[in-house]
């Protein structure tokens, strides 16, 4: 998924969620940095900055359509 699919998500129905590590504003949107439980790290360009303060837990989804999925041994996308 790339930064601009994912939107913030209001319901339990989440594709990802992590800890708001940072927020970089760049004019009309903003990055969120976003750390998973695992250690994982991500990106999500939003619309607006979040209401939520740095360490607060966001919820993401996305349409099915920007879901891409990869084999992790050969790297080839799956269809």
């Amino acid at each position: 998924m790339r930064p601009e699919h994912l939107k913030l998500s209001s319901s339990f129905w989440e594709l990802v969620a992590g800890r708001l590590d940072l927020v970089e504003r760049l004019g009309e949107y903003a990055f969120a940095h976003i750390t998973k439980d695992n250690g994982t790290e991500f990106a999500a360009r939003l619309e607006r900055r979040p209401e939520e303060r740095s360490g607060a837990e966001l919820r993401f989804t996305t349409s099915p359509e920007n879901i891409h999925a990869f084999s992790s041994e050969s790297g080839q996308r799956l269809a």
